[in-house]
């Protein structure tokens, strides 16, 4: 399993080598784009996975300090699409792929329903999945596996991910990321074996399981959770999933 999951580790170097060209290159590839291929309500892109399933969800936190700036770096970083698109369709344990920059401009790739999910003045550089790519937590510049799980806010169970800075010479640009489903990783590596089985992390958050064992606990699926709130801040863990408030704990 190890093997298998550090080959991610050249994939994601390899979207970065693509991106800091882009960024490189930001004056052509801002004059060449189609302005037309994103269009905007608020900051938050407007298209739907029903739309056009080669285009990624775009949100612009209000944080950012020139709006006009940050929408050219939507622009000009459209070539990302394509990267995202052919790897996510390469491996089926990828949720998502995404970057979120310093200009407070997030792309992530298959699109969600960001603007009832995300809050219009989130920090992202706040969010485990910046701060540990930055120089700081992360000096040697390289990808960076998230010790911790968490819940994806876009229902997507609990997720484990990779980063990689992003450098614009020596200033961060963003922060690359590509996350996967733990409870896809456990049904591919444990799915035959016995027993109604589950994952737990130290504090008694469950991580992984069989259905059996979600239902045995009285506990909600875990694949289908969603947030009923937007998303504000760096919290993703919840009590509904900790062994210790389960039902049937006694």
């Amino acid at each position: 399993m190890e093997a298998e999951l550090l080959k991610f580790n050249n994939e994601i170097v390899d979207i970065k080598d693509h991106y800091e060209y882009l960024i490189s290159n930001k004056e052509k590839f801002l004059k060449e784009s189609d302005k037309s291929k994103y269009q905007f309500d608020g900051g938050y892109s407007t298209n739907v996975p029903e739309m056009d399933s080669t285009l990624s969800t775009i949100f612009v936190s209000t944080l950012s300090q020139d709006f006009k700036r940050s929408i050219e770096e939507a622009h000009f970083t459209n070539g990302l699409d394509s990267v995202f698109f052919n790897l996510y369709h390469k491996y089926d344990l990828i949720e998502q792929v995404y970057t979120n920059s310093a200009q407070f401009v997030s792309r992530v790739y298959p699109s969600y329903d960001a603007k009832n999910l995300v809050d219009k003045n989130l920090d992202i550089t706040k969010f485990n999945f910046y701060y540990l790519g930055d120089a700081k937590h992360n000096p040697s510049k390289g990808p960076v596996w998230i010790p911790e799980a968490y819940v994806d806010p876009a229902g997507r169970g609990w997720i484990l991910s990779l980063i990689h800075p992003v450098y614009d010479g020596e200033k961060l640009f963003a922060v690359l990321g590509i996350d996967f489903s733990i409870d896809d990783i456990i049904q591919r590596y444990l799915d035959d074996e016995q027993g109604k089985l589950l994952i737990v992390n130290s504090k008694g958050d469950i991580v992984a399981a069989k259905t059996q064992a979600i239902e045995a606990l009285s506990m909600p699926p875990l694949k289908n959770f969603v947030y009923r709130e937007t998303i504000q801040m760096d919290n993703f863990r919840i009590s509904d999933f900790n062994l210790f408030n389960s039902r049937a704990k006694k």
